[in-house]
């Protein structure tokens, strides 16, 4: 990072938490992330309208949201082009599973926008499949909760294997995401998407693009399906609200199975519409 990151809880700079804050003891809370351009948040309303969800899906205290945008819109201040994390505790409690009725905590992280990522969008993707698959659970599905370590040992795998990113299933061996971004494929006019309802993140740029496509020729589906579905299409793409869509040029799914793809058609149609997108 060439860019020294800012911190701030509850609005107020700093860059120390409680020990007894329950995102440090059970991972309890969510989080999402998102662009900054020119002191203006990108997808705002989805990235406060996930921030909403995940509590409520986790059954925490939401924060107020003005009070929210407030400090979102303060962090964001004076950035050309940097990255603003936003992380909801469930707050200072003491030890045990069940949470007291107490106010959240909010932190916010900013940082550098990262320095390789519209290389990549040149270039395309080089992805791996990840031999770590993504627990089925329906009740987190969808959420972006602060428990993240089956990405950490994926992104390891990653990088051991020089890959750009993964191709990651859930325990059931079905197609479910990336490890950091949520993932496309285009079969002639139609156009997949794993369905999240068993585990993986819902993020705001796979809605994004799902409501773009809606006014396109492309008809998209939301499906259930084993990777090897990727063998057969036309074109892949990953998508996250930083990158915010990627071409993806290759899969190596194994030893035997290595799928290469030349088309950036959907890429080439989406790219105009994402906010944010690399000049």
């Amino acid at each position: 990072m060439t860019q020294q990151a800012h911190y701030w809880v509850n609005g107020v700079p700093q860059h120390t938490i409680a020990i007894s804050d329950r995102s440090v003891q059970f991972g309890d809370g969510c989080f999402t992330t998102m662009r900054i351009v020119n002191s203006k948040p990108a997808l705002l309303t989805r990235h406060l309208r996930r921030l909403q969800d995940g509590c409520a899906g986790l059954g925490l205290i939401p924060p107020d949201e003005s009070l929210l945008t407030e400090w979102i819109m303060q962090a964001a201040d004076g950035s050309t082009d940097a990255v603003l994390k936003v992380i909801i505790s469930a707050g200072e409690q003491g030890r045990g599973y069940l949470r007291a009725d107490v106010p959240p905590v909010v932190i916010l992280i900013r940082s550098a926008y990262p320095a390789g990522y519209p290389v990549l969008q040149e270039n395309g993707l080089s992805l791996v499949k990840s031999p770590v698959p993504l627990s089925v659970n329906p009740y987190l599905a969808g959420i972006k909760h602060l428990n993240r370590l089956e990405q950490v040992l994926i992104r390891r795998y990653v990088a051991e294997q020089q890959a750009d990113e993964a191709i990651v299933c859930d325990t059931d061996g079905i197609l479910t995401e990336g490890c950091s971004a949520n993932l496309f494929w285009r079969c002639g006019d139609d156009v997949f998407t794993p369905s999240l309802n068993k585990c993986g993140v819902a993020g705001v740029m796979r809605a994004h693009i799902m409501d773009v496509l809606k006014s396109s020729r492309y008809r998209c589906y939301e499906t259930e399906r084993f990777p090897q579905v990727l063998a057969k299409a036309d074109e892949v793409i990953m998508c996250n609200a930083l990158m915010p869509v990627m071409p993806v040029n290759e899969i190596r799914a194994d030893d035997r199975h290595h799928w290469r793809y030349t088309s950036r058609s959907l890429f080439t149609l989406l790219l105009p519409h994402c906010p944010a997108a690399i000049p």
